[in-house]
């Protein structure tokens, strides 16, 4: 007669099987982290376009700007590309110095969060927690991926850096 249930050296095999952390290539890692970001990019895009939806419909009610915001093509592509990688140079270049004065990750991550964010919020200082929060993750981004591809730390931050100014910039342009 057949065991219905399954002996302890069994149940022993399939647990470690199922926990036991597997082997993953750099690329398959490369390609996950990619995917988690589009995934969480297009999250956000969508909380942000719901966000400018909510706001167009209350728009009656919120005082309109005196003058209008008018923005060239180059104006755009500078806000979306030449600003992300010249501060994403910036960044990794302090990051890499804070580290090598010998402090940790999470304290270079917290110094250049708090400095990006300080520096983007002179005008208008609501937008320091979001400006903190989105420049820390740039940081954990580089710290996590400079070791494989050779610009792969540079290209972690700079990737959601284009994407969240990219939303930023139609979100002003097209309301």
């Amino acid at each position: 007669m057949p065991r219905l249930l399954p002996t302890n050296l069994q149940m022993l095999a399939l647990i470690e099987f199922f926990a036991k952390p597997k082997a993953q290539s750099y690329q398959q890692c490369m390609l996950s982290g990619i995917w988690l970001g589009v995934a969480i990019s297009a999250i956000a895009t969508l909380l942000a376009l719901i966000c400018f939806g909510f706001s167009q419909l209350v728009s009656d009610r919120v005082a309109a700007p005196t003058e209008a915001v008018t923005l060239s093509l180059i104006d755009i592509a500078g806000y979306i590309l030449a600003a992300p990688v010249i501060e994403t140079l910036l960044l990794t270049a302090c990051l890499g110095a804070i580290e090598r004065l010998g402090r940790s990750v999470q304290i270079a991550c917290i110094v250049m969060a708090a400095l990006a964010a300080t520096l983007h919020s002179l005008m208008d200082p609501l937008r320091f927690l979001p400006m903190f929060s989105s420049f820390y993750l740039f940081s954990l981004n580089y710290f996590t991926w400079r070791n494989g591809l050779k610009y792969g730390g540079f290209l972690a931050a700079l990737v959601p850096h284009i994407v969240l100014n990219a939303v930023a910039m139609t979100l002003v342009t097209f309301s």
